[in-house]
């Protein structure tokens, strides 16, 4: 036994130090991805007001890049359009966002040598001399429709698609279009993100509103955003998606939600709320 307690200690120690071996990467994608798509009200059908127009204003912010390592905080405001129809609700409508992106600097150490060779998927010193705090903005459209299974008269299960589109402008995609390509792991330099998801959501009738949890998923649109490529393992690729749930409130005109979105090198909390403009509408 005394033989294998040293042993011991000495695999639990390589154990240790090769799980705090790893290489630098960073990842510098659309400041869209991880928080879109957002929530967007629509009538119950045993609602009076079957259609209404909806103007809203959306606080978000997360982490970004490998191991969330930038961080990005926005302000959206949104305009939009729902109706519900026999068996099936839909939506469309735009939204404009300003937020900034900050990129967090990196050590200047070089990554650690892993079987007598060095790699490392990034030039701190470029990333660093170009970093810090990135102007970003967009331009966006949204649309969504699902089909509705009524139960108990009042309440409703959602099953449905949506889609959304953002158009990129500031200084966030300035940068990443002059950064070097050897400076980074991999650097994505489209000013358009288009995503396509699923969703499904239980709504809940309440006296003067309803309450509903809603989880989306999806992925974004585009060759660049298939599958990405890792170079730290030779033959290994990631792909790109979203998982996004929401919780909404809504009384009388006003809703107010939470949604979480967890997406592929991203993460996001956003906190919004929605006020219906019409008074009355198509029934």
């Amino acid at each position: 036994m005394r033989f294998f307690q040293p042993l011991l200690i000495l695999v639990l120690i390589l154990l240790f130090l090769s799980s705090c071996i790893q290489y630098r990467e960073a990842y510098y994608f659309s400041p869209f991805n991880g928080n879109v798509p957002i929530y967007h009200t629509t009538p119950l059908q045993i609602d009076s007001v079957k259609t209404g127009t909806y103007g809203g204003i959306l606080l978000g912010g997360g982490g970004a890049n490998d191991n969330l390592h930038d961080d990005a905080y926005y302000f959206r405001p949104s305009l939009y359009r729902s109706y519900a129809r026999e068996n099936c609700q839909f939506y469309f409508g735009g939204n404009v966002t300003l937020g900034n992106y900050y990129v967090n600097k990196y050590d200047t150490i070089p990554a650690t040598v892993r079987y007598g060779v060095t790699r490392d998927y990034l030039n701190a010193r470029i990333i660093n001399e170009q970093g810090g705090n990135k102007f970003f903005g967009g331009l966006g459209l949204q649309a969504g429709i699902n089909y509705t299974i009524q139960f108990r008269r009042r309440h409703e299960w959602r099953i449905g698609t949506e889609t959304s589109y953002n158009h990129e402008f500031g200084n966030y995609i300035h940068f990443r279009n002059e950064l070097a390509d050897s400076a980074a792991t991999v650097i994505h330099r489209q000013s358009h993100f288009i995503t396509l998801g699923l969703f499904t959501e239980l709504a809940f009738k309440l006296k003067k509103g309803s309450i509903g949890f809603k989880v989306a998923i999806g992925t974004p649109l585009g060759k660049n955003y298939r599958k990405l490529y890792r170079p730290r393992y030779d033959a290994e690729r990631f792909s790109f998606a979203y998982v996004s749930p929401a919780f909404q409130y809504t009384n009388n005109r006003l809703t107010g939600f939470f949604q979480i979105n967890l997406s592929t090198k991203a993460f996001h909390g956003q906190l919004g709320t929605s006020y219906r403009l019409n008074t009355r509408g198509s029934k």
